[in-house]
């Protein structure tokens, strides 16, 4: 039934390289309309787990851990920042996360 969203012309060896790129646009803008949506940090957490599960079993882990080791840092201080200037520890974690 959805075999038109994956590319078997596509090489690879990752799951993610036979899913079509426009399929991994609208989902990608599913997540991005999602997290800037939702106001609960457990829901946002638990979907920022997923995508972290999903971007290691795409073995992309280790090209991206370049990126999100200063984007952790990053993260970090926004909600240093956002708790210090008056959120709460969950508004500031939601926007860590976001």
């Amino acid at each position: 039934m959805f075999g038109h969203l994956l590319d078997q012309n596509r090489s690879g060896s990752g799951y993610l390289n036979r899913i079509h790129p426009f399929c991994k646009l609208a989902f990608s803008l599913i997540i991005l309309t999602y997290a800037l949506s939702v106001k609960s940090f457990v829901s946002l957490a638990a979907v920022f787990s997923l995508l972290l599960v999903l971007l290691l079993a795409s073995r992309l882990g280790k090209a991206m851990l370049g990126i999100m080791l200063p984007a952790g840092l990053i993260s970090l201080a926004m909600f240093a920042a956002s708790y210090l200037l008056g959120s709460g520890i969950e508004e500031a974690g939601v926007f860590a996360i976001r």
